[in-house]
């Protein structure tokens, strides 16, 4: 599994205590992102579409949210305007992710506030090292 590389134990002492929320529909993908950024030393934290997220979103501050844009219902566009438009949430990172290699899709997240934009598939460890970038500079 070439994803395994990009572990590291222990986990990074900078991180500790430090959350992501994963919002994907697909629960596979969602757990193995949950293992590679808890192997980092951070804790995890998942909603399976953009309403699941926004109510997340009322209970804790992650450091960082790694979004998927193709969702049934509310989709990662809708999830990343409502995030920062909202005072309480507007300052964290959000990471996109979607299958769709589409330049305008990319540019739109961007627009809206994303830190950084990933097509699927991608390299895990290149992931969760914009994610911490992103919280470094956040």
């Amino acid at each position: 599994m070439p994803w395994l590389t990009s572990l590291s134990w222990p986990p990074e002492r900078s991180l500790m205590e430090k959350t992501v929320l994963i919002v994907d529909d697909d629960d596979k993908l969602s757990k193995m992102l949950g293992f590679l950024f808890m192997a980092k030393g951070f804790k995890a934290e998942y909603a399976r579409n953009g309403g699941d997220a926004l109510d997340k979103l009322k209970g804790i501050k992650p450091g960082v949210i790694i979004l998927d844009i193709m969702m049934p219902g509310m989709d990662g566009y809708e999830v990343c305007r409502k995030i920062k438009e909202d005072p309480a949430t507007k300052d964290i990172p959000i990471i996109a992710l979607s299958a769709l290699s589409e330049t305008q899709g990319k540019e739109d997240m961007i627009s809206l506030g994303a830190y950084y934009y990933f097509e699927k598939p991608f390299k895990s460890s290149d992931l969760v090292e914009k994610a911490i970038e992103a919280l470094e500079k956040s």
